[in-house]
């Protein structure tokens, strides 16, 4: 299984390719909520740093979807928001006491 470090250093170097497969192969091969949510964030922060918005908002709403909101997810949607400048629906808040 492809790790978080792999893909973290091909978007470092701006090797999107490699990155996004690595990301995509973390999602198909999932096997807990847990890694399946990483894949999404990933597959986020790659599309992300490529300008992909679309792409991003889908992957970062992706991840959004497990049962507990992910910051990191939250974070990267709120990043996006800030950038374009228009309100995403999440549909979730994310609450820091």
């Amino acid at each position: 299984m492809p790790t978080a470090f792999n893909v973290e250093r091909n978007v470092s170097t701006e090797n999107f390719e490699q990155a996004m497969k690595l990301a995509e192969r973390t999602i198909q091969f999932a096997d807990t909520l847990t890694i399946l949510t990483d894949g999404y964030i990933k597959a986020g922060r790659v599309s992300h740093a490529e300008r992909a918005v679309l792409d991003a908002i889908r992957h970062f709403t992706e991840a959004m979807k497990a049962p507990v909101i992910n910051p990191i997810a939250a974070i990267g949607l709120a990043q996006i928001q800030l950038k374009t400048g228009k309100a995403l629906p999440s549909g979730r808040a994310l609450i820091l006491d």
